[in-house]
């Protein structure tokens, strides 16, 4: 039965951290591996077939697939130099360290597939994962390598980390593409909050400076950020006043004003629906 997952909830294990070329005298079988895999191309163009669909990978390129998924790493005209990953998205079997090679199709039994989980969020990596230009991602797992490799004292933990990094990053590109318009859109938003939070603003004044109906920019906020355009302008604010009630001499009322609240009851009432406390308890001693 399959563990039902979050992005929240991943704390991935590394099993296997590795490079792998794909030249023109490659040749492996069709596969299906017992844990899940990730590969990234670090250097050239080289292909994959994943059930019976072939995804062409340039540097930068990045391709996942759960466990059980028939996959065949194809020969390259051009050497495909790839970054591959054996992993578990959660830490439940990190007792089993030994990394295991996957089976031919006619070898192959489901029972023993270490980990099987379902995304209800997000639903795109219940199936397999192809992502363009992820050349982001590409320190982190340089540095999981170095991690995996030298095995200096704690590197399972940093590994967790850094491979929990790289796919927060994946999933925050799958949800929302923050090269394209609407993204743009969105990171306009934000950077005008930033700029005008004190100021007495609502969604109709940024909608108008930004050229756009205030309800496309509440749609796109939820989409982005996953509150509303208000909720973020509110929820910015207080973190704002938090920065300010802990390292200045500032009263609480004048606080409320300078990050944009009109009065200090609206303040302290939205403060303590947030966090469940009052703003005092972060005064200054």
């Amino acid at each position: 039965m399959n563990r039902q997952l979050t992005i929240s909830q991943v704390q991935p294990f590394v099993r296997l951290c590795h490079y792998l070329s794909l030249t023109p005298a490659s040749y492996y079988a069709v596969v299906k591996a017992y844990d899940h895999r990730l590969f990234f191309a670090a250097e050239g163009t080289g292909s994959i077939l994943v059930d019976a669909v072939t995804y062409t990978l340039q540097q930068g390129d990045l391709l996942l697939c759960q466990a059980g998924t028939a996959y065949q790493l194809l020969p390259s005209e051009k050497e495909l130099k790839l970054i591959a990953l054996n992993f578990d998205f959660t830490l439940n079997h990190s007792q089993i360290i030994t990394p295991i090679p996957p089976d031919p199709l006619k070898s192959f039994r489901m029972e023993k597939v270490i980990e099987s989980v379902y995304f209800s969020e997000p639903v795109l990596w219940n199936q397999p994962l192809y992502a363009e230009k992820m050349h982001a991602i590409a320190p982190y797992l340089t540095q999981l390598m170095e991690e995996y490799t030298t095995r200096r004292i704690f590197y399972e933990e940093k590994s967790t980390a850094l491979l929990q990094l790289v796919l927060s990053m994946l999933a925050r590109s799958i949800t929302v593409c923050s090269s394209s318009a609407k993204g743009k859109a969105a990171e306009d938003v934000i950077a005008y909050i930033q700029e005008h939070y004190e100021e007495p603003i609502q969604n109709q004044r940024i909608g108008e400076q930004l050229c756009f109906h205030p309800n496309y920019l509440n749609r796109l906020m939820i989409e982005h950020t996953g509150v509303s355009l208000h909720q973020y302008l509110l929820n910015y604010r207080l973190t704002k006043a938090i920065d300010l009630l802990q390292t200045t001499e500032h009263t609480i009322g004048e606080i409320a004003l300078m990050v944009g609240f009109g009065d200090i009851n609206h303040f302290s009432k939205y403060f303590k629906k947030k966090y469940g406390i009052c703003p005092s308890r972060f005064l200054r001693n």
